[in-house]
């Protein structure tokens, strides 16, 4: 879970659209993935009973303090950790799940006094490294949310299988740690493996995340996602990701209280992060009526060009339809309000704004400084085309090359000082001038 910095702040009167990568919660969902292990998390009940399966010593109940039963959303019953290495419920260390009250859900507890053998063991249930692409050399990543009491605490984690080669169970592609930046606090952590044959690869896989082995004291472990990936991508708590729903891939805030989806399947990824090529590269949204009419509007926008010259950032003009079209190089509407010398001073990180008022009177910002004006006046058609990031409504006509992280989309002008304020937000996250 990630809130973009500063995202609290910003200044969000008349907003209609919003569109930031940085923010997992409030706007962008992620990267088409597949989470291979979506199964083994649990889904969210209005109450959860307690969990105490069988008979011990009296120390049940002691040594695992709010343990609950919990179910994934197919209904399975995933509460049950114990295994050969543990032996029963009786030992203290075992792992179980309890209900964190900071994220509203169920998370599995670990707590380590004496270094005693501990485990959250659970059954991948992908049948074989093989059955889902993993060959020799194919990378694949694991990650989790993450709480620790002290920095040098980590999960141990990796996966167990038997070769046939050797004759043995192992971890073939060995084990890793984890580790969190901040204490008591809940991090999204990850760690990348690379396969190795060693005859292991058409058998079962076992995943081990183990809670003994480094430091000692409590440590909480959510939202475990296993990817065919060299990098972590927003955590999916269904099998898939697909590149155009508004219940997966991206939800645009569309306010009050509703969103709008993106088809990201016509864009490139970089580390899990859209990329326009330049060349064909655009994601679609799914609304023709961004802005309409000829009332008062503000848009904004942080861009990365890499090369280029207008770099097209938003907008729903094209052939048969010559209407709004907002670019690096500034705003065009029956007329244009541009940037001076755009091809160059307009190269790499900026944020961009243009006001109009509801007389038609344009104001262009570019890094919270006011640089042009014009009377623009001309009223915006909801047309038959779905308003476009990164090109024009027919993937032609100064297409981006670089990034576009965020924009948002305003019914209402802003005043100089909003737009000063919203760039001063994202100054640092950026690195603007």
């Amino acid at each position: 879970m990630a809130v973009a910095t500063g995202y609290s702040n910003l200044v969000k009167r008349g907003l209609v659209f919003a569109m930031d990568m940085g923010d997992t919660v409030n706007s962008y969902k992620g990267e088409p993935t597949t989470n291979h292990i979506w199964h083994q998390n649990p889904r969210i009940d209005s109450s959860y009973t307690s969990y105490m399966p069988e008979q011990g010593n009296g120390t049940i109940t002691q040594n695992h303090p709010g343990a609950i039963r919990v179910y994934n959303q197919d209904g399975g019953d995933i509460s049950y950790y114990v295994n050969g290495g543990v032996g029963d419920w009786t030992n203290q260390r075992h792992a179980y799940w309890m209900f964190d009250n900071a994220l509203q859900r169920p998370v599995v507890r670990m707590y380590n006094e004496n270094g005693s053998w501990q485990s959250k063991y659970f059954n991948p249930g992908i049948g074989s490294f093989n059955a889902i692409g993993v060959y020799a050399g194919t990378q694949y990543t694991l990650s989790w949310l993450q709480y620790t009491e002290n920095l040098d605490r980590a999960a141990h984690v990796g996966f167990y299988s038997y070769s046939n080669i050797h004759g043995y169970n192992n971890f073939w592609d060995g084990l890793q740690n984890g580790y969190n930046t901040r204490v008591r606090t809940w991090q999204r952590i990850s760690v990348t493996f690379t396969a190795q044959d060693n005859g292991q690869l058409g058998n079962y896989q076992g995943a081990y995340m183990y809670g003994h082995a480094v430091g000692a004291g409590e440590l909480r472990i959510a939202d475990v996602q296993l990817e065919v990936k060299s990098f972590p991508t927003a955590f999916c708590n269904q099998l898939t990701r697909a590149p155009h729903s508004s219940e997966s891939v991206s939800n645009l805030i569309h306010y009050p209280d509703n969103t709008v989806a993106m088809d990201v399947s016509s864009c490139s990824f970089i580390s899990g992060k859209p990329y326009f090529d330049g060349s064909n590269d655009f994601i679609d949204i799914d609304w023709n009526g961004v802005i309409q009419g000829s009332g008062a509007f503000t848009i904004e926008s942080i861009t990365n060009k890499v090369s280029g010259s207008y770099g097209a950032i938003i907008g729903n003009y094209g052939p048969g339809s010559d209407e709004l079209w907002w670019s690096t190089a500034g705003l065009y509407l029956r007329g244009n309000l541009y940037h001076s010398s755009y091809s160059s001073t307009m190269a790499g990180w900026h944020h961009s704004a243009v006001t109009r008022d509801g007389a038609g009177n344009c104001k262009l910002y570019r890094d919270g400084v006011l640089v042009n004006t014009a009377y623009l006046p001309h009223s915006i058609a909801a047309n038959g085309y779905n308003w476009r990031i990164g090109a024009d409504v027919n993937g032609a006509g100064e297409p981006l090359t670089g990034e576009i992280p965020v924009i948002k989309i305003h019914n209402e002008e802003l005043t100089a000082g909003e737009i000063k304020r919203n760039y001063l937000r994202y100054k640092t996250r950026f690195n603007l001038p």
